[in-house]
């Protein structure tokens, strides 16, 4: 999983803000895809809390590069 992570942060790291747009490189929907879709599968075999950690970092890399931008 933290290849995955890797990867998003690189992405993340590309996008800039421009105007009132935040623009992101499209392959960044193909590695949120793949780290939502792996919290998915865990949750169908009942590892809840991987899950949760999985998404919870998610949301904690998003919110920091968000919070980077407004600046």
């Amino acid at each position: 999983m933290t290849d995955e992570f890797d990867i998003l942060r690189k992405l993340l790291e590309k996008s800039e803000k421009n105007g009132d747009k935040i623009c992101f490189d499209i392959e960044i929907f193909d590695i949120l895809l793949r780290i939502i879709g792996k919290a998915v599968a865990n949750i169908d075999t009942g590892e809840i809390s991987f899950s949760r950690e999985i998404l919870s970092n998610l949301g904690e890399e998003l919110y920091q590069k968000m919070k980077s931008l407004r600046q």
